[in-house]
């Protein structure tokens, strides 16, 4: 006879990288950010835009351009503002 594991969840969620101890990492959660979210750049939140926006000095409406230009990738996003 097989033995119960205590939380049956725990092996699912481990094995899809999602499971943490003490809870769920929540994908906007800022404190939470990965390597992914310093590669790219994504403005699906305001708080996002807002960001990058400041960080390379120009506007929602510049960066939203530079973006749908060269895509999102921060490095390509850069050069574009940059103008080189």
């Amino acid at each position: 006879m097989a033995v119960q594991d205590p939380d049956p969840r725990v092996p699912v969620y481990a094995m899809a990288g999602i499971y943490t101890i003490g809870g769920f990492a929540m994908s906007d959660d800022r404190s939470q950010a990965g390597g992914q979210d310093h590669q790219r750049i994504s403005l699906s939140d305001d708080y996002e835009a807002r960001d990058w926006s400041a960080k390379y000095g120009v506007s929602e409406e510049r960066l939203r351009a530079a973006v749908g230009k060269v895509g999102n990738m921060v490095d390509d996003v850069e050069r574009e503002l940059r103008g080189r």
